[in-house]
């Protein structure tokens, strides 16, 4: 039997026609989910760059906050190094008053007793 295009049945257009519609609708089938998986990947790259620049941002405020804190504790240990030696001072000039005090009260009463 010899190929010619008067042979082809009803059945063989249905067939070929059902076949057609299904490759057709396979490769729509195919559009729409590499559009789907385009508009994914575009979504998750952006929330990826908005997590990478969180946490860029929160490595900054680490380093910040470390600078910050590394500043505040040397101004601490400043001011308290400063205080303890305002500290003795001031009990070096309280003890220099009382031997004052006590040599003016001496002094006051030795020429109380004089006169």
């Amino acid at each position: 039997m010899e190929f010619s295009f008067v042979n082809i049945s009803l059945i063989d257009i249905g067939v070929l026609s059902l076949n057609i519609i299904g490759l057709w609708w396979l490769k729509n089938q195919v559009v729409r989910y590499k559009t789907l998986s385009e508009k994914l990947d575009t979504r998750c790259n952006t929330l990826q760059q908005k997590h990478d620049t969180l946490q860029q941002a929160q490595e900054d405020l680490q380093q910040e906050f470390s600078a910050f804190q590394s500043a505040a504790d040397h101004r601490y240990n400043t001011l308290q190094e400063e205080y303890n030696g305002l500290q003795e001072k001031h009990d070096t000039l309280k003890t220099d008053n009382d031997i004052i005090r006590t040599g003016l009260e001496d002094i006051t009463e030795r020429l109380a007793n004089r006169s």
